[in-house]
């Protein structure tokens, strides 16, 4: 055990009394708070606690400050494996503030539960690190611009509450709508925000009170120091259901990364989990982890997501399938503007109730591998008919996507002669979109447009990000 654990960990037998007179006094070492841990006399960890746990201790009648440390702390702790992924130690510290213990540090404990080090909140980042040099001239700006995406299958089982336990596949594609984001150096320490889309401006005076801004909570977890221009674009209404703001949190971390870096190579994996705990945790937009990771990586894939990480798989989509996808298929403009974060808060209530979640989940992943199947193999209409499938599974599990209004338009365009189809996004609002043999598009389009549906012209791509420098 180095130096530096020893300032905060304590032997089980120390009594309080001894414990308090050091206790609190090396909280830079814990994220500032007073945080310490027990081992036995094997060395074992064994136990964490608090100020807040001894004060607890000590207001109970006949607990008395020569009482063991022990007594005073919490066994049942909170720790991550000493290898977990970047990913995990994410999700142990997004547990960790919902169940808002105060605790901003987990020690890192090895298979035979010896402590190996520990982990503050605040330092959970393999983002790259700002000093003042960079690889870029401050006369010059760098743009990026982020596919939204399409979910086939997999989206709704993606919450960390859910892949802690259970692995999910999700098989998802980017789309022709992009969002778009251009950074330039400032010579000051201001930081200005440029919404080309609502045609808006404002500076980030600081970084607290992040959870009412999304780009101040993404500036605040990739810790810069230095002033900035931002700008951004998008293709897409806010509350799409296309991805978009998960998008935009993409965008603004791959620009930042371009600024540092020589090599020009972004990290995607670093990016979508750093993404993640930006506007998830940070921002507390609620939602799942498929978005990050189906924005940032190119094209069609299939992401794996278990208790140990996330992994993404391209899949190498002839052209001739793409096409005929995309000559298939039908998009449509739906409702109006929503919160998705306030919808999927309202889901998960429901879904943790719901005693048939874990049949309907076994039921997904066996049809995301069966579609996966058949769209390498370009056996399409099996593809639709899956798709089918698993859209009826998913309006059982989410409240939001079971009105009698989207069953209505969904029934209709399959009188029409659409297979099948799904509403993206939450739910309530978004793009519907149908796949269909083209001789009933027309029919389709025109039973859409009496029931209020604006058709639009989403498309299928292989691309993922761009990016590139240009003169101010």
């Amino acid at each position: 055990m180095n130096s530096t654990l020893n300032k905060i960990v304590y032997n089980k037998n120390a009594k309080i009394l001894e414990v308090i007179k050091t206790f609190g006094e090396f909280t830079s070492l814990t994220n500032n708070r007073a945080f310490g841990l027990l081992v036995n006399n094997k060395k074992k960890c064994i136990a964490s606690f608090t100020d807040g746990d001894i004060r607890r201790h000590l207001s109970i009648k006949g607990n008395k400050l020569t009482d063991k440390i022990y007594k005073a702390s919490n066994k049942n702790f909170h720790y991550l494996h000493a290898n977990c992924s970047y990913n995990n130690k994410i999700r142990g510290f997004e547990k960790l503030l919902k169940k808002n213990v105060g605790i901003l540090t987990l020690p890192l404990i090895d298979k035979k539960k010896f402590l190996i080090g520990i982990v503050n909140y605040d330092d959970v980042s393999n983002f790259i690190k700002f000093g003042q040099k960079f690889n870029f001239k401050s006369n010059n700006r760098i743009t990026v611009s982020v596919p939204t995406r399409l979910s086939f299958v997999g989206g709704g089982y993606d919450f960390s509450w859910n892949i802690n336990e259970l692995e999910n596949h999700v098989l998802t594609a980017t789309l022709n709508k992009k969002i778009y984001v251009s950074i330039s150096l400032r010579k000051d320490k201001k930081i200005k925000i440029i919404n080309l889309k609502e045609n808006i401006s404002y500076f980030i005076k600081n970084f607290e009170n992040t959870n009412k801004d999304l780009v101040a909570s993404i500036l605040k977890t990739s810790k810069i120091n230095f002033g900035l221009n931002i700008s951004i674009d998008t293709d897409v209404e806010k509350g799409s259901g296309l991805g978009g703001s998960s998008a935009l949190t993409i965008g603004i971390l791959s620009a930042l990364e371009l600024l540092k870096k020589k090599d020009n190579k972004l990290d995607l994996y670093n990016i979508a989990n750093t993404a993640y705990k930006a506007e998830r945790i940070e921002f507390g937009n609620e939602g799942g982890w498929q978005d990050y990771f189906a924005t940032a990586f190119e094209g069609f894939k299939w992401i794996k997501m278990n208790n140990k990480d996330i992994e993404v798989t391209k899949i190498n989509l002839k052209d001739d399938i793409l096409n005929e996808l995309n000559y298939h298929m039908l998009s449509f403009k739906y409702g109006n503007q929503r919160d998705s974060s306030l919808l999927h808060k309202k889901n998960l209530t429901k879904k943790i109730n719901t005693k048939n979640f874990l049949k309907y989940l076994k039921k997904s992943k066996i049809i995301a591998n069966q579609m996966k199947k058949n769209l390498v193999n370009g056996n399409l209409f099996d593809f639709y008919n899956l798709l089918d499938k698993s859209w009826k599974i998913k309006t059982k599990i989410n409240w939001s996507t079971s009105s009698k209004n989207i069953f209505d338009i969904y029934d209709a365009a399959k009188k029409k002669g659409a297979i099948s189809g799904k509403l993206l996004g939450a739910g309530q609002s978004g793009y519907f979109v149908f796949f269909a043999k083209r001789q009933y598009h027309n029919d389709i389009i025109k039973v859409m447009t009496k029931m209020n549906l604006k058709k639009e012209d989403l498309k299928l791509e292989n691309n993922g990000i761009k990016f590139w420098k240009s003169k101010i």
